[in-house]
């Protein structure tokens, strides 16, 4: 599972670097290269899901209001199932 974690980080920071030079949107990165790899099994949805949410950029209200109902579903569905997630995943925040 280490391996795969590691795997998933090195993925989902490729896919950031993008969003962190204005490029597009945060928003934009999870339905193009994350949203697909959610649906493959629970294991990894959690582990990119984590992984993705670390560092959250926000370009545009539109993606403020979206990722934010985004992480409020997940905690929601994660706590549920007594799993933490969603809004403790995010580390740093910042605003382009």
């Amino acid at each position: 599972m280490e391996l795969l974690e590691e795997i998933m980080k090195f993925y989902t920071h490729s896919t950031m670097a993008s969003t962190r030079f204005g490029r597009e949107s945060q928003q934009t990165a999870f339905s193009r290269d994350i949203k697909p790899l959610t649906v493959a099994s629970r294991a990894l949805r959690y582990l990119v899901l984590r992984q993705f949410f670390e560092t959250v950029n926000f370009i545009s209200q539109s993606d403020d209001t979206s990722l934010f109902y985004y992480l409020t579903s997940v905690t929601t569905s994660l706590k549920e199932r007594n799993w933490s997630g969603g809004f403790v995943w995010v580390k740093s925040v910042l605003n382009s």
